[in-house]
């Protein structure tokens, strides 16, 4: 997907958390459906969940699962493995380094082939306890959308606070879209849905990924209490085009923003919207 309104991320932020570093080493399987590239990132969501499965403890596992619950039985969560690695690296542990050590294809048959990857990661827990009055909605104006229609979204917390909504990309990587420049204002007031963009000038179009007929996007949501200085210093809007990745670092960059802020003082959510190729009506 291109998104005609798009954010650099640049974080210069230092880790100051120890962390408990796993490493993986395994074979995964593909269709020949499947390219290259696409094996590469399968593989690398599949270890990013391993690590974290490894060092968190399965009651905490459990208890984050819940918003995909909810996602799904709203019918507003298409399961991949790419979301769920993401998904629960921020809300239950934190990727904050990572390195691939080797990643090749390997023994090709007639009907897929296999893919080694070696991947090194630095997993650390979050630090203390969700407030259960601290909630976060955000849906879209429109579950699908025609290639080149304009995205609208809806937030709204149960509590007085600040909201950054990020776009999670095909290849795992993210980007912040709200706030930037053009809209500055992320304060949400309690029970008050917020939309983004409010402003007509605004329009954030998306597009589905080049050679496919239907892509599935997913934006996250992360309602903090207090500002998140870092956030307003790594935003930069760019309109002369869109973008397919954010980079390989981005990931990884996004989760140790989060990791100095605890889970007391925050809340996510994450709401999927479908696009569809072909013509507009």
């Amino acid at each position: 997907m291109r998104i005609y309104l798009n954010i650099s991320l640049f974080f210069v932020i230092s880790i100051i958390y120890s962390g408990q570093t796993v490493s993986v080493d395994s074979t995964f399987f593909f269709p020949t459906s499947i390219s290259i590239d696409q094996a590469r990132l399968e593989s690398l969501n599949q270890c990013r969940k391993i690590v974290i499965d490894k060092v968190v403890p399965k009651k905490t596992l459990v208890a984050a699962n819940s918003m995909l619950e909810k996602m799904e039985s709203d019918g507003l969560y298409k399961e991949n493995a790419a979301f769920t690695s993401f998904h629960n690296s921020t809300s239950i542990g934190y990727i904050v380094d990572e390195q691939i050590l080797k990643a090749n294809p390997k023994g090709f048959v007639d009907n897929g082939f296999s893919y080694h990857i070696s991947y090194r990661a630095e997993v650390v827990i979050p630090s203390g306890e969700r407030d259960p009055s601290m909630n976060i909605s955000i849906w879209p104006e429109s579950r699908s959308l025609n290639s080149g229609e304009s995205l609208v979204l809806n937030v709204e917390s149960t509590m007085d606070g600040y909201i950054y909504i990020l776009h999670f990309l095909p290849d795992q990587s993210v980007e912040i879209m709200f706030p930037n420049k053009y809209f500055t204002d992320n304060r949400l007031m309690k029970n008050q849905i917020k939309k983004f963009p409010n402003d007509e000038r605004i329009k954030i179009r998306l597009t589905t990924l080049p050679d496919q007929l239907m892509t599935s996007e997913t934006f996250y949501a992360v309602f903090c209490k207090k500002e998140i200085p870092e956030m307003s210093e790594i935003i930069q809007v760019n309109l002369s085009g869109g973008r397919i990745t954010a980079g390989d670092k981005s990931f990884k960059n996004f989760q140790s923003l989060l990791a100095n802020i605890p889970l007391s003082y925050r809340s996510e959510a994450a709401c999927q919207v479908i696009v569809v190729g072909g013509d507009r009506n």
